[in-house]
């Protein structure tokens, strides 16, 4: 069992306390950063919106630690108007063709 410190709850609370606009999400055994974020490129709206992107980090004490380290990166990217898709996209699109490896198997 993770220590309390290093839950995605009270990961989530010293990220509020920070004014950081993302928070962890757990989803299975796997945590995604949600935040309100730019549409993608190849997306129809035109508008930010709620939306998750995977971390690809599991929901363990040492996910939860690099997971909020890399939240706050996150978050000062969207502050600063520097988040770029481009490196987060590479992410999902590996993880994705990893999945379709494994189920042509």
């Amino acid at each position: 069992m993770p220590k309390a410190e290093y839950t995605v709850a009270a990961a989530n609370q010293r990220l509020k306390d920070a004014c950081t606009k993302v928070a962890l999400v757990r989803v299975g055994n796997m945590l995604y950063f949600q935040a309100t974020l730019p549409p993608k490129p190849d997306s129809t709206r035109s508008t930010p919106y709620q939306q998750k992107i995977s971390t690809r980090l599991p929901a363990s004490e040492q996910g939860v630690k690099r997971a909020e380290a890399e939240a706050k990166l996150l978050g000062a990217a969207l502050v600063a108007d520097t988040f770029d898709w481009s490196d987060y996209q590479v992410r999902e699109k590996k993880s994705r063709a990893c999945f379709k490896t494994f189920r042509n198997r």
